[in-house]
């Protein structure tokens, strides 16, 4: 996660080693089993998925500065906006590559706008962990301005916890898990920070209760 994102972890969340990220815990999660088209955004109230292709990026420097791009699909375009981070979404976002985006839609006199959404990119996304609860985090306003975000909470896990799996002790006898039809402490922590259903995910909740 690199040295400087380390020390902003340690310093806000008292995060050092590997045991205590495995007990830094959801609070909530995000239901992301949805991908909508452009044309189904009816309404604002929700945080919501969008696939499509990102372009015409334009910087404006009247008013406040911000940089633009346009999202399109089969069957409407929207706008985003960023304030912040300019630099970093131009050098990372590649223009005309298609990407999914997370965000909450604004709706203003017929047209769509997304402000600092969460973007990744399309083939990224089928290829990696397709999280259909998306875990989110406790984070502090410092975290958020250095970018440190639930994704990167995300990434953390699925690289430490693949590593580590078959290390991690139990701490109950095998009766009781048996008796009590519960995960091992493995399977436990996999599914609260990575679930991949929602019956795995209650299950995890249920043993950590």
């Amino acid at each position: 996660i690199g040295e400087k994102r380390a020390n902003l972890l340690a310093s806000e969340l008292d995060l050092h080693t590997v045991e205590d990220f495995l007990s830094y815990f959801p609070f909530r999660y995000e239901n992301r089993s949805q991908i909508y088209t452009i044309q189904e955004i009816t309404s604002t109230s929700a945080m919501i998925q969008v696939k499509g292709r990102i372009s015409d990026f334009q910087t404006i420097t009247k008013g406040k500065k911000r940089l633009t791009a346009r999202l399109s699909d089969e069957t409407g375009e929207a706008q985003i906006v960023w304030f912040r981070g300019i630099k970093w979404i131009q050098d990372s976002i590649k223009p005309n590559k298609t990407y999914l985006i997370y965000g909450r839609p604004n709706l203003f006199k017929g047209n769509i706008s997304f402000i600092h959404p969460e973007v990744v990119l399309w083939d990224a996304y089928k290829a990696g962990y397709q999280a259909p609860f998306m875990p989110v985090y406790p984070l502090t306003e410092t975290l958020k301005k250095n970018y440190i975000t639930n994704k990167i909470f995300v990434n953390i896990f699925k690289t430490i916890i693949p590593e580590i799996y078959s290390k991690i002790p139990e701490t109950l006898p095998d009766y009781l898990l048996k008796k009590y039809n519960l995960l091992s402490r493995a399977e436990t922590l996999k599914h609260i920070h990575l679930p991949s259903n929602l019956a795995l995910l209650e299950k995890a909740r249920y043993r950590l209760k």
